[in-house]
């Protein structure tokens, strides 16, 4: 059993995790296994995704794979298309994966780097939050966990436009989600680490 988990909290609830095959990711995923959730984890790096999964298992979950980009516009569709036909229906979803990427200083950050890190950080979140609401809806309950970072909320530091600029607009999409979800049953945090 992992230190301080709640048995059966997340038992009968199916939860997504994007970014699962590894840190934040992969440590949520091993936590809802201990705690009854039945998984569907996403990842690009397929190996360690199945390490997670195969970690997920050995705590007794119910864990499936469904490796993917968050830079693929239909990476969401494609992950809750299988979490229907496998499990009927998605609980909740920790929206996690994300990149700190297009580092350097505004004057020289390119378009393409600044559209690449809101794609990977911000838009995939859109994304995924957007093909889950039919389900949502149709359940009248549903939660969303995004992964922003302290940088996006309170810090500045010089070099990071483009990820803090992406991270601090998670906080802005799940007030939003919240507030046109709210009498769905559906609620939207956001989980900021920092150093």
């Amino acid at each position: 059993m992992i230190q301080g988990t709640q048995a059966g909290r997340f038992e009968d609830r199916v939860v997504w995790v994007t970014g699962a095959s590894s840190g934040i990711g992969a440590a949520a995923a091993r936590r809802l296994a201990a705690e009854g959730a039945t998984l569907v984890l996403s990842g690009r790096n397929v190996a360690r995704l199945e390490a997670v999964v195969a970690a997920c298992a050995a705590l007794g979950a119910d864990a499936q794979a469904v490796p993917c980009d968050v830079d693929d516009p239909q990476h969401a569709e494609r992950v809750v298309a299988h979490s229907l036909e496998a499990h009927g229906r998605i609980d909740a979803a920790f929206l996690n994966a994300g990149a700190m990427s297009a580092l350097g200083p505004i004057a020289s950050l390119t378009l393409a780097a600044w559209d690449a890190s809101l794609r990977t950080n911000l838009t995939s979140a859109f994304l995924a939050a957007r093909a889950l609401l039919p389900g949502f809806r149709g359940q009248g309950r549903g939660a969303v966990l995004f992964t922003s970072t302290y940088v996006g909320d309170t810090a500045a530091l010089p070099g990071m436009a483009a990820y803090t600029a992406a991270k601090a607009g998670l906080a802005a999409l799940a007030r939003t989600l919240a507030a046109e979800g709210a009498t769905d049953g559906i609620r939207a945090n956001v989980l900021v680490p920092g150093g």
